[in-house]
């Protein structure tokens, strides 16, 4: 293997150890889950699976290391966001989230196993990227004004990182399931720094409240009344 593609293995391998563990910190420690999509972390175990057993197949160390410390971090992750949101738990959400992730491990491994290689081979990784990369950003871009204090930035620093060292390991090891997987990766995660970075704040509406009726203070009248005369000369006799 090329020295270059030892230097890019190792930061790749380090990057994908490290860049879940300050939004593990956040969410596991701190209890911070808000904007994290559980389709997100899913679809991220299963894609962990998948390049496990690519790693193990394939011989390659840097995948198996990297993809062993990935998972444990995104279980630790779900953990913690389904604790936090027991309506994820029910039968019904978990018919709804977890489909998706099942079929494409299944995908994923029969390729492998199968022995199946070329495009069919990059199809299938390109369409795993793809699924893990986009949750994120999309559920950011639904609703700008939503809640992401949960979302970790150095997690995502390090997460663009990680998929460019990818991205370069494949290029010089000349494998391009890793190197044509690793562009969503990197794309993804810049555009979630990007909305990170500017979030789009709510537009201060001003409300006019209608000003209360001041009641005058009662004022005493003098109402002079009109006593008839003859009235008045009784009043004096008496």
């Amino acid at each position: 293997m090329p020295p270059a593609a030892d230097v890019l293995g190792c930061a790749a391998t380090l990057l994908s150890a490290a860049l879940l563990w300050p939004q593990v910190w956040l969410t596991c420690v701190r209890g911070r889950t808000a904007g994290l999509p559980l389709a997100a972390l899913w679809l991220s175990l299963a894609l962990n699976a998948s390049w496990l057993t690519y790693g193990l197949l394939h011989h390659d160390g840097m995948q198996v290391l990297a993809n062993v410390l990935a998972a444990a971090g995104n279980l630790a992750l779900t953990v913690a966001v389904l604790r936090a949101h027991p309506a994820e738990r029910g039968l019904r959400a978990l018919a709804r989230s977890l489909p998706g992730p099942f079929l494409m491990l299944a995908v994923f491994l029969f390729v492998l196993v199968d022995g199946v290689t070329g495009p069919v081979m990059l199809m299938v990784a390109v369409v795993g990227a793809l699924s893990v990369a986009l949750p994120q950003p999309v559920s950011m871009l639904r609703d700008r004004t939503a809640d992401v204090s949960g979302v970790s930035v150095s997690r995502w620093v390090m997460s663009a990182g990680a998929s460019a060292s990818w991205l370069g390991y494949g290029l010089v090891h000349d494998t391009p399931a890793v190197w044509v997987a690793s562009v969503p990766g990197v794309l993804g995660a810049l555009l979630v720094l990007q909305l990170l970075a500017f979030p789009r704040r709510t537009l201060a509406v001003p409300v006019v409240v209608p000003a209360q009726r001041q009641e005058c203070p009662a004022v005493p009248v003098q109402v002079a009344v009109q006593v008839p005369q003859q009235r008045q000369e009784q009043v004096l006799a008496a």
